[in-house]
């Protein structure tokens, strides 16, 4: 399972760019990058940018990017580990972020296996666009 992770920042973003380089097919449903140049000025927008490691083997991605007063959740986990457990991990780092209490994301509405899993961590759908659905999972506040 996952025993490290890192932070990404400017000084070490190459991590990060490895990653997305070496994982073509998890890219296809992950697509935040396409029209989005890495640099630091965009990792500034994000409240959290993590890559998930298990040894020495990065399994995965997440970010939480805040845009206006929006927060967006994204994930990406490696060609070679989907269907293992850690999309379920970094979900649950992510949306366990102390300041993050309402948190969105897209997803292709082909892509079933994610669907499921963001319904699994109480994400409902509050959007339908023509090829996507936007989902949102708010965290109850206890009295």
């Amino acid at each position: 399972m996952i025993d490290k992770i890192i932070q990404i920042g400017e000084e070490n973003q190459f991590l990060l760019k490895e990653f997305l380089l070496a994982n073509p097919i998890a890219r296809i449903n992950f697509r935040y990058f396409e029209k989005r140049n890495l640099s630091p000025y965009l990792l500034n927008n994000h409240i959290v940018t993590n890559l998930y490691y298990e040894g020495i083997v990065c399994v995965g991605y997440g970010h939480l990017d805040k845009d206006h007063d929006i927060i967006w959740l994204g994930i990406m986990v490696s060609d070679k580990h989907r269907r293992m457990g850690f999309g379920n991990f970094i979900m649950n780092d992510l949306i366990s972020n102390k300041n993050a209490d309402s948190i969105y994301l897209s997803v292709d509405k082909t892509n079933l296996s994610a669907i499921n899993l963001y319904i699994k961590k109480g994400f409902k759908i509050m959007e339908e666009k023509s090829d996507i659905y936007i989902m949102r999972h708010h965290k109850s506040k206890s009295k």
